[in-house]
């Protein structure tokens, strides 16, 4: 199963589990009048909203080329998960305005009871994003390679699984912060503790919000891969005994998995062709044979030819991630 594939999966899994719970924790509320479980209402339905929006996307992404777009929509899974960035920064206000509610109207407040429901619907949100959360990290694990688990979120071209992972990173945090803040709540019959988790909750979305747009958004405007990939791309491509020098190259990201390559080399003339034939052509034309200049003319545009698909063919295969080729010879 390809990669995009596996998070498309992750994504459905998801948006499922995040479906029920967000109907749960809406009728707990309902219950419970707890700002806390009002937080985690919005931020559930908001992972939904945004998980359907990211699974859109994931679809999109991996419709072929065709004659108006002939790159794909590779990043159709950019835009949306763009789009679900926004949705997420919008929830996280959403969460702190009704912290700061809560937090004016301290002395306002019906005696506090304890629904034991509450903690039932959030032991399950536990367990059912505790579940996601892991086949997130295994499928960042997974997809990472050689690099570190850091860098690899910093460097990723599939933002889809990382908001996965972040998404339900929090919503594990929330849930666990929101049965705590119920408790204390209770103790104390103060809505203070309630307050105060759903205003951690929002902060904690609006830093996951702001780093996914950032993301997101130099992916959608054409991001190159990163200079360690580059280096590693030009160092291959200086193994080739045809060339000479790379005079200029760029990488660009076109969709998860899929990058342009633009190279201009100059290519090493005594490797081209067969010396021998050369040799003999040569003196062909020093004998003013006119087919002779014909024939080196053709010659020397097949033997470019063949070693421009040589060196894409070497390029593909150690770079399978490398999908687009514009190789210009100088």
């Amino acid at each position: 199963m390809s990669a995009t594939k596996e998070s498309g999966k992750i994504i459905f899994i998801s948006l499922m589990g995040n479906l029920a719970l967000a109907v749960a924790k809406f009728v707990c509320y309902l219950l419970s009048k707890s700002p806390s479980m009002l937080a985690e209402t919005i931020h559930t339905s908001g992972d939904t909203f945004n998980q359907f929006l990211i699974l859109i996307g994931n679809k999109q992404g991996q419709i072929g080329p065709c004659h108006r777009y002939p790159m794909g929509r590779g990043r159709a899974a950019y835009v949306f998960n763009l789009l679900a960035s926004v949705g997420i920064f919008i929830g996280a206000l959403y969460t702190i305005y009704h912290g700061i509610h809560a937090l004016m109207n301290l002395g306002h407040h019906e005696k506090i009871e304890l629904n034991i429901y509450s903690f039932v619907v959030l032991g399950l949100s536990i367990v059912i994003e505790g579940y996601v959360f892991s086949s997130a990290y295994r499928g960042i694990m997974k997809n990472k390679g050689e690099k570190s688990f850091f860098l690899y979120l910093k460097e990723a071209d599939d933002p889809s699984i990382i908001g996965i992972l972040f998404e339900d990173g929090i919503a594990i945090f929330g849930s666990l912060v929101a049965i705590l803040g119920i408790a204390i709540s209770y103790q104390t019959q103060s809505i203070l503790p309630d307050a105060v988790t759903a205003l951690i909750i929002g902060a904690m979305l609006i830093l996951m919000a702001v780093f996914l747009f950032k993301l997101n958004y130099s992916l959608i405007v054409g991001a190159a891969l990163p200079r360690r990939e580059q280096e590693k791309i030009k160092k291959f491509i200086l193994t080739n005994s045809f060339v000479d020098e790379i005079l200029h190259m760029t990488t660009e990201v076109l969709a998860p998995g899929k990058v342009r390559l633009s190279v201009e080399v100059e290519f090493h003339g005594h490797h081209l062709g067969n010396q021998k034939n050369l040799r003999r052509t040569l003196e062909k034309i020093k004998k003013n044979d006119s087919k002779a200049l014909a024939d080196v003319r053709n010659s020397a545009i097949r033997t470019l030819g063949s070693a421009i698909n040589e060196l894409e063919e070497q390029i593909t295969n150690q770079f399978p991630n490398i999908v687009v080729i514009d190789l210009e010879p100088y």
